[in-house]
C-alpha cells in the first residue's frame, strides 16, 4: 500500500530533524525525490497560491498604512513592525478578510546552531537531533500541507503585530552540553532509581486491577444474580480499556509531558476503583471497570517511555526488561491475593477497595515525588525561568510552537496504526502471535482455577497462589496450611497477615519445607527469561556497535526461536497432567517454569523486533499492536470457561497448545527471509539493507578496479 502525503510529510519532518542519521537510513534520497515528485504534481496549484500570496501581500500593505497610531513614533513602529511582517522567512502571517494561516515552513529544524561550541560533544548533538526527532514526531508540532485558517483576534491597544524574532533559533534554549545536570539521563543515580520504583508501582497497581476482579467474579455473580460469562465481562471490559487507552495517553505524554498523565490517569484509576467496590448493580459494575482499564493503560503506555528518557543505550534494555517482568508479574499476583480476600469475612468488594487504595497510593507518589523526565518538557520548564530572570520574552522551548491538530491526531492514533497492522505482513503476524499468548494469560484466570479449585479441591485464594505463587514465591503455605498440616485457618477470623504468622510459628518445618517446591512456576520463569536477556543483551550491543550503530532487527529472533517450541510444550504439560486430580498438583504447577519462560521472552523480544525492523513507524506499529492484543485479552476469557468445561482442560489446552505449535515457525521464517519481506515493505526503511547494498557496490567497485588493472 503506498504511503500517503501525511506519511511523506512525517518522513520529511524526521530527515530535517535529524538529516545524519536519515542520511543513513536513505543514502539514495528515495524518500525526498518521492516526495518532491508528490509536490511537483501540484505546480499550477502552487502558482495560483502564489498569485493569492501576492494579493494578499499588496492588501496587508494597504491596511497596515491605515492602521491608527498613537503618536508620530507609532508611524515609525507600524514602518518597522510591517518589514518585519513582510520578510518574515518561516512564519509569515498571511490574511485573506478575517483569517490568517501558517506558512508550511512554519517549523523547519535548523541545524545550523547544532556545530556550535556547546554542542560539540557527540551525544550532545545526539540528543538535540532526537528531541528535533521528537518534536517533529508530535501530533500538531508541524503544519500540515493544507492551509489552516482561523480567526486572529486585534493585537489590542490600537497597536499592530509587532514583527518577528529576527533569528528565531537563537532563542529556542538547549541543554548545556551532554553532560547537563537537568536532563534526565545525567541524573544522580539514586534519583533515577526512585523514579523507576514509583513508574512500575504505578504499573504494578494498574496490572494488579486487571486480574483481580476474577476471583471476585464468583461474588458478583451471586450478589446480582448474573451468570458466569457476564460475571466475566468484568475482566474483559478492563482489558478492553486497556485497547482504548493508548490513543488518548500516547499523544498526550509526548505533548504535555510524562508525569501529567500518569499523575490523571492514577487519579482516575482509584476513582473507578471505588465506583466498582460500591456499585448498586451490575451495569455500574461493568461502566467503571472499562474506565478502570482506561485509566489503567496509562503506565503501560507511558513508563516504558520515562525509561527511555533517563536511561541510555546502555541501560536502557534492562531497564526496559524490568518494566516489562511488571507488566507481567501484576496479573500473576492479584488471583491468590484476590481468592483470599473473598473467601474472608471482607467480601469481594474489598478486592476493589485494595485496587483502588494502590490507584490512590500511585496518585500520590507521581504527584508528590515524580519528576517530569521528558526533555523537552524540562527544557519547557528552563525557558520559563530564563523568561523570568531576563525578561526577555523571546526565549522558549521547542515543544512550546506545538499546536494541536485533532485531524492529525486521529491520523497518526488510529489511521495509520491500523493502517500498518493490516498491511505489513511482519507487524500483522507477529502481532497474531504477541496477541494469542496474551489472551492466553487471561485465559489462565480461568484454567488454573478449573484444575485447582474443581479438581484439586483448593479454595479460591490457594487456587490463586497455583497460578502465580505456584509460579515462585512461597506463598503457597496456604495450602500447607489445609493439606499438609491438617490446619484450617479461620480466615473469617483472622487476617491474611496473622494467619501467615500463626501458620510459621505453629508449624515452621513444614512451611519450609514444603513451599520450597513452589519456587518455580510461571513467576520463575519469567525470571529465568529476564535472566537469560540480560545475559545475551552485551553480546547485542557489541554486534550494534560493529555494524555502525544500524540494527539488524532479525538479531532479536534467536531467544524467539528457542523459547516459542518451550511455550508450546508447557501448554500441552498444564493440561495433560492437570485435568485429573490423580497425578499430584506439583506437577501441573512445575508446567508454569515453560509457559512463563516462553510467554516473557516472545513477548519482548517481539516487541524488540518491531520497533528495530520499523524505526520512525515504530510508534504506530506499537500502536496497531498494543490495540489487537488487548482485544486479545478482552475477548478469550469470554470463551476459556465454555471450552475447558465443553472439552476437558486436556482437549483444551490441547487446542490452545496446536495453536502454538502452528506459530513456532514464525520466528524461523522472519530470521531467514525476514530481510526480504522488510525489503518490500512499505514503511520499513531497511538501514541494514541498504548497508549492504553499499558494501557490495563497494566490493564490486574494488574488484572491477583490479580487473582492469591486471588486465592493463
Amino acid at each position: 500500500m503506498p504511503l500517503t502525503e501525511e506519511d511523506y510529510e512525517s518522513l520529511r519532518a524526521e530527515a530535517n530533524a535529524d538529516p545524519e542519521r536519515y542520511r543513513q537510513w536513505d543514502p539514495q534520497g528515495k524518500f525526498r525525490k518521492e516526495y518532491a515528485d508528490l509536490h511537483a504534481k501540484d505546480e499550477e496549484a502552487q502558482k495560483q497560491e502564489q498569485e493569492q500570496d501576492q494579493e494578499q501581500t499588496s492588501r496587508d500593505e494597504n491596511e497596515i498604512e491605515q492602521l491608527p497610531t498613537a503618536s508620530s513614533s507609532s508611524s515609525v513602529a507600524t514602518s518597522a513592525q510591517y518589514e518585519g511582517l513582510r520578510t518574515r522567512p518561516t512564519a509569515t502571517l498571511r490574511r485573506s478578510g478575517t483569517l490568517y494561516s501558517h506558512d508550511t515552513d512554519l517549523y523547519r529544524a535548523e541545524t545550523s546552531r547544532i556545530n556550535g561550541p556547546l554542542e560539540t560533544h557527540p551525544a550532545a548533538i545526539e540528543r538535540i537531533y532526537t528531541h528535533r526527532s521528537q518534536h517533529f514526531g508530535t501530533v500538531g508540532s508541524r503544519a500540515s500541507t493544507k492551509r489552516k485558517e482561523f480567526s486572529l483576534p486585534k493585537f489590542g491597544g490600537g497597536k499592530p503585530y509587532p514583527p518577528a524574532l529576527p533569528a528565531k533559533e537563537e532563542y529556542v534554549v538547549e541543554f548545556d552540553g551532554h553532560d547537563d545536570p537537568s536532563h534526565s539521563q545525567n541524573w544522580p543515580l539514586k534519583k533515577k532509581l526512585a523514579i523507576s520504583l514509583i513508574a512500575i508501582w504505578c504499573s504494578l497497581a494498574a496490572t494488579f486491577g486487571s486480574s483481580i476482579f476474577s476471583a471476585a467474579a464468583v461474588g458478583v455473580d451471586s450478589e446480582f444474580h448474573i451468570s458466569q460469562e457476564v460475571g466475566t465481562l468484568g475482566t474483559s471490559l478492563f482489558v478492553l480499556g486497556y485497547a482504548f487507552g493508548p490513543i488518548l495517553w500516547a499523544p498526550m505524554s509526548e505533548l504535555y509531558g510524562r508525569r501529567l498523565p500518569i499523575v490523571i490517569a492514577s487519579f482516575g484509576f482509584g476513582i473507578f476503583a471505588i465506583g466498582v467496590a460500591t456499585a448498586a448493580n451490575v451495569q455500574t459494575v461493568m461502566i467503571c471497570r472499562f474506565f478502570n482499564g482506561l485509566f489503567g493503560s496509562c503506565p503501560l503506555a507511558v513508563v516504558a517511555a520515562i525509561f527511555a528518557d533517563m536511561y541510555n543505550n546502555e541501560t536502557r534494555g534492562l531497564a526496559i526488561s524490568c518494566f516489562s517482568a511488571t507488566v507481567f508479574m501484576g496479573p500473576l499476583l492479584a488471583p491468590f491475593v484476590g481468592g483470599f480476600i473473598t473467601d474472608s469475612y471482607l467480601g469481594w468488594r474489598w478486592t476493589m477497595y485494595i485496587s483502588s487504595f494502590m490507584g490512590f497510593s500511585s496518585f500520590l507518589l507521581s504527584l508528590f515525588f515524580l519528576d517530569e523526565t521528558y526533555p523537552p518538557l524540562i527544557l519547557v520548564a528552563k525557558a520559563s525561568e530564563l523568561r523570568r530572570v531576563t525578561k526577555n520574552w523571546g526565549i522558549h522551548a521547542k515543544q512550546e510552537e506545538i499546536e494541536v491538530d485533532f485531524k492529525e491526531l486521529v491520523v497518526k492514533n488510529v489511521g495509520r496504526p491500523l493502517r500498518i497492522l493490516f498491511t505489513e505482513p511482519i507487524v500483522l503476524l507477529i502481532t497474531i502471535y504477541m496477541s494469542f499468548i496474551y489472551g492466553l494469560l487471561y485465559t489462565f484466570l480461568t484454567a488454573y482455577a478449573i484444575v485447582f479449585q474443581e479438581i484439586y479441591g483448593f479454595n479460591a485464594g490457594v487456587g490463586g497462589l497455583t497460578y502465580c505463587g505456584c509460579s515462585s514465591k512461597p506463598f503457597f503455605l496456604f495450602h500447607v496450611v489445609s493439606r499438609t498440616a491438617g490446619l484450617e485457618v479461620p480466615l473469617k477470623q483472622y487476617s491474611l497477615l496473622l494467619s501467615v504468622i500463626q501458620f510459621f510459628l505453629t508449624y515452621p518445618k513444614e512451611a519450609l519445607l514444603t513451599s520450597k517446591p513452589l519456587l518455580v512456576g510461571l513467576v520463575i520463569g519469567e525470571i529465568i527469561a529476564f535472566i537469560l536477556v540480560v545475559l545475551t543483551n552485551p553480546a547485542y550491543v557489541k554486534k550494534l556497535k560493529a555494524n555502525n550503530n544500524i540494527p539488524v532487527p532479525e538479531w532479536r529472533l534467536p531467544l524467539v526461536m528457542v523459547a516459542a517450541p518451550i511455550f508450546a510444550a508447557g501448554l500441552f504439560w498444564f493440561g495433560w497432567t492437570g485435568y485429573t486430580g490423580k497425578i499430584p498438583w506439583i506437577v501441573p504447577t512445575l508446567s508454569g517454569l515453560f509457559t512463563g519462560f516462553g510467554i516473557f521472552v516472545i513477548f519482548l523480544q517481539l516487541l524488540n523486533y518491531i520497533i528495530d525492523a520499523y524505526l520512525m513507524f515504530a510508534a504506530s506499529a506499537i500502536a496497531g499492536n498494543t490495540f489487537l492484543r488487548s482485544l486479545f485479552g478482552a475477548v478469550f476469557p469470554l470463551f476459556a470457561s465454555y471450552m475447558y468445561k465443553g472439552i476437558g482442560i486436556n482437549y483444551g489446552q490441547t487446542l490452545v497448545g496446536a495453536v502454538a505449535v502452528v506459530l513456532i515457525p514464525l520466528p524461523f521464517i522472519f530470521y531467514f527471509y525476514g530481510k526480504k519481506i522488510r525489503a518490500r515493505s512499505t514503511f520499513a526503511p531497511a538501514p541494514d539493507i541498504e548497508q549492504d547494498k553499499r558494501k557490495d557496490e563497494e566490493s564490486n567497485g574494488s574488484s572491477q578496479t583490479n580487473k582492469t588493472a591486471e588486465e592493463t
